[in-house]
């Protein structure tokens, strides 16, 4: 039988210059951004070419370096960066470049991330050793720290690669954050908790996509991956609120799930093969009961979006909003942030009974607008399985 062929995935620097790079780059932009249909201010950021899918930023390609990711010769993730700050993009939202960086910026050893994206398949290890290219590209280059913006729902995927929030703005009812890497840091997390991405000289940098790290990192690249699924439930819940499409979100998600899923089984099979202490042996089973969890976490979240985009109004938003919370502290209480660990397992064992009852009294009460008791008392079934997940998740019985 024919061995199949490795995945191998390679990060490059692009010729900005070159039109049809260009090209290529504007049109898998545009794919990683068309369905955020709902974000006015992304809309009004960049230079959107709808018929003929295409997107840009407003900066000049002269002043940018771009980077591009290729699996085997496929391209699929990109990253834009400002090189010569001869205009900040995010004074767009009112952010100016911070004092203290006033010098370095002075020097051009001080740049700005415009964008990044990834279409299909953005696994937690993928995106790793992407951004690790790109740190890296830009050390070498002389530079010693980078800001962006960025928004809520995203600032904890990008607070686990090393960003700081430096600033924040509400546009329009939206928040923006204004973030900070040093460079510096980053290299030393990256070394910390990514060390099994292998990161090559950076002219031809080549990874597999399933490393076999040692046991004690991988349990790390584990943790990191359950956390960042974590987050990106929040973001399923903009689907719930409309914001998103649902079928092409939900879709992607499921499938990008799906394949994660297979990667942690991977890992945590190859941990307890390797593994010769009884701490190890433990620290495998516990994370294979939590893996479990994230799963039935994650089915609940998605059939309460689902329903939810179905059955706009009120009560509804209550719930969402009250999901959200609960995801938020979730999210802060697996950074071991203090205190949320126990403020999340007192919430969460309270008796939903009386809300829920409430919720639906008062459903009963509205004209319009609001889902038939039914389908609310669906809605709060989803609701309630998450609840139940989180407090098995983060309470002190063990898993």
């Amino acid at each position: 039988m024919t061995e199949p062929a490795k995945l191998l995935r390679r990060t490059r620097r692009l010729d900005a210059n070159d039109p049809a790079v260009r090209e290529s780059f504007e049109r898998l932009f545009y794919r990683g951004f068309a369905h955020v249909t709902h974000n006015r201010l992304i809309r009004t950021l960049w230079d959107w070419d709808i018929p003929g899918e295409r997107l840009r930023t407003r900066v000049p390609y002269e002043d940018q370096a771009l980077w591009g990711r290729f699996t085997n010769d496929r391209f699929d993730a990109g990253a834009a960066v400002n090189v010569r700050l001869n205009q900040l993009q995010s004074g767009a939202f009112g952010f100016t470049m911070p004092l203290e960086l006033t010098p370095q910026a002075a020097q051009g050893r001080v740049c700005e991330f415009m964008a990044f994206f990834v279409v299909d398949d953005n696994s937690l290890s993928g995106l790793f050793a992407f951004w690790n290219d790109v740190f890296e590209a830009l050390r070498e280059e002389g530079f010693t720290h980078t800001v962006g913006t960025t928004a809520p729902k995203i600032l904890p995927l990008y607070r686990r690669i090393g960003a700081i929030p430096i600033d924040e703005a509400v546009i329009e009812g939206e928040t923006r954050y204004f973030i900070h890497f040093d460079l510096s840091r980053t290299s030393r997390w990256m070394k910390r908790e990514a060390s099994s991405l292998a990161a090559p000289e950076l002219s031809e940098p080549v990874y597999l996509v399933s490393p076999t790290p040692a046991p004690g990192e991988a349990l790390a690249l584990v943790d990191q991956e359950l956390g960042v699924q974590l987050a990106r439930l929040l973001v399923v819940l903009n689907i719930a609120r409309g914001e998103s499409d649902e079928g092409y979100s939900l879709g992607v998600r499921t499938r990008c799930a799906a394949r994660i899923r297979q990667l942690l089984q991977k890992y945590l099979a190859h941990i307890a093969a390797a593994s010769k202490t009884p701490e190890q042996t433990a620290a495998v089973v516990r994370r294979e009961r939590q893996l479990v969890a994230f799963d039935a976490l994650t089915e609940s979240v998605h059939g309460f979006a689902s329903l939810a985009c179905a059955h706009p109004g009120r009560m509804t938003d209550t719930l969402i909003e009250s999901l959200d919370v609960l995801l938020l502290t979730a999210l802060r209480a697996w950074d071991q942030e203090e205190g949320e660990q126990e403020t999340l397992v007192a919430v969460t064992r309270e008796d939903r009974a009386p809300m829920l009852a409430k919720l639906r009294e008062n459903a009963r009460r509205e004209a319009l607008g609001a889902p038939s008791e039914a389908v609310l008392a669906e809605l709060a079934d989803h609701f309630a399985q998450a609840v139940r997940v989180l407090h098995r998740l983060f309470g002190s019985d063990p898993l």
